[in-house]
């Protein structure tokens, strides 16, 4: 891509392009092409030369794959301060030379023009602006140790120095040269991966970096070690770690204080996001491998309780189970009922909501279990009595006067609500009085002066 940086129009004419210094003119520019101000020129090298027209170009060469590099020169008097290439005297106007560039991405400059630091970009941006974001990088900080008392050691001085440990999650290498590593999220470019040691990290891998401030060990005889260090160490009451973009996008960042003597923290399982599960203390440390919480016997879940039941026949019966399990990582907790419960009823496996309509009078005793999903599993339960109680209905009616008493049957806790009505015809009931039942049996009494008056029992949900 060719870019006109002035406000006028630049003649490609008498330009070339070519692949190497040793032969500038490969390919000429047509008579008539130009660049317009602050515009771009795809230029596609692709050894088709003949597929030029007037507003596409196909030069004579080809790019190599990976390495190469592109030069642009010009056949007219050299502008001043260019060199002449002492073989054909063509000044060269501008080349790039690219080296390791990675497949589907590009090679330029940034931001646009800027002659003299050039860069991959994960972006590509032919015939616009170019784009200087880094890409994403599915890379976590997963474990790490600020105070690491032994038995592990840095295998370059036998050390017993603070590390962390970055986890690829994607079944692809990543590569992070040219990412920054900083123990201070406001210096985010404390410490520059580049490719003078461990840079990559392999499919589902880890990359152990000690955090020692000894950045020499990171080659032996010239040769990079497996491990990285950095030139910062961590600090027991805490602070932060930090992986950055060469443009300053996060790409994971971590927290900790009080970290406790030989005990790593991290992410479990690995790559987990950070709160739920979140971070753990790890008695048992694991660089360089996936992480383990220590091993702990599986503790029951506790069942909130429950408590007996009174519903009358004819009504439903709902109420929701609830448990708690101190396990981590969470489990997972399910409801059930015991061999043995009313045909109908039944409870939600996951949500602990139970339902049932009686068909009959009578007591039910009804087995509640809540079992987590630990290995091996483990449980908890409680017998409730459910009470199905008959309709409600008066037991007893006097007249006295112009008062009449009302007597019914209870359950204590239940409520009750007496309405009337002179006309069976009307269309509503008239309250007269809701009560709640404190033992077993309920009165109350109206006085009247109507020839007939009708009255209703009724059970309040």
């Amino acid at each position: 891509e060719l870019y006109n940086s002035t406000t006028n129009v630049v003649a490609l004419e008498g330009l070339y392009l070519s692949d190497t210094a040793t032969n500038l003119t490969a390919w000429a520019f047509p008579p008539g092409a130009s660049l317009g101000p602050t515009q771009f020129l795809i230029v596609f090298c692709d050894g088709q030369p003949l597929q030029t027209s007037n507003t596409e170009y196909h030069t004579s060469f080809r790019l190599p794959v990976a390495s190469g590099a592109v030069l642009l020169s010009q056949t007219n008097p050299p502008l001043p301060g260019v060199l002449l290439n002492p073989t054909n005297r063509l000044p060269v106007l501008d080349y790039v030379n690219y080296a390791g560039l990675h497949s589907d991405k590009s090679y330029g400059s940034y931001p646009d023009g800027q002659p003299f630091d050039r860069l991959e970009f994960f972006y590509i941006t032919p015939g616009g602006t170019n784009d200087g974001r880094s890409g994403p990088l599915p890379v976590f900080l997963n474990e790490w140790a600020a105070s690491n008392l032994g038995p592990f050691s840095d295998p370059a001085d036998g050390d017993f120095d603070d590390w962390f440990e970055l986890f690829n999650p994607t079944t692809n290498t990543v590569e992070l040269a040219g990412y920054y590593l900083t123990d201070t999220l406001a210096n985010k470019f404390k410490y520059l991966i580049t490719t003078n040691g461990p840079h990559t990290i392999g499919p589902l891998g880890f990359l152990l970096v000690w955090a020692d401030n000894e950045t020499g060990q990171n080659t032996a005889a010239g040769v990079p070690r497996p491990d990285l260090h950095v030139n910062f160490q961590l600090a027991k009451a805490g602070e932060a770690l930090g992986l950055f973009a060469a443009d300053g996008t996060q790409i994971d960042a971590i927290t900790f204080t009080n970290a406790q003597d030989n005990i790593s923290s991290g992410r479990y399982p690995d790559g987990s996001a950070n709160g739920s599960p979140g971070f753990y203390a790890m008695s048992n440390t694991t660089p360089r491998l996936p992480n383990q919480l220590a091993q702990v016997v599986n503790t029951p879940p506790v069942l909130d309780g429950i408590g007996g039941k009174a519903v009358f026949l004819g009504q439903t019966l709902n109420f929701t189970a609830t448990a708690s399990d101190v396990d981590l990582p969470a489990q997972i907790l399910g409801f059930t009922l015991d061999v043995g419960a009313p045909p109908g009823a039944g409870i939600n496996l996951n949500s602990g909501g139970f339902n049932w309509t009686p068909t009959a009078v009578g007591t039910f005793p009804i087995i509640v279990r809540v079992t987590d999903n630990g290995a091996p599993t483990a449980s908890d339960s409680e017998t409730i009595t459910v009470t199905v109680l008959a309709g409600p209905d008066f037991r007893h009616s006097a007249r006295n006067g112009n008062d009449f008493e009302l007597i019914w049957g209870t359950h204590p806790g239940k409520r009750y609500a007496v309405e009337s009505k002179d006309d069976l015809n009307a269309p509503l009931w008239t309250p007269l009085e809701t009560n709640t039942a404190t033992g077993t049996t309920l009165s109350y009494t109206n006085t009247t002066g109507v020839p007939q008056r009708f009255f209703q029992l009724r059970v309040v949900e």
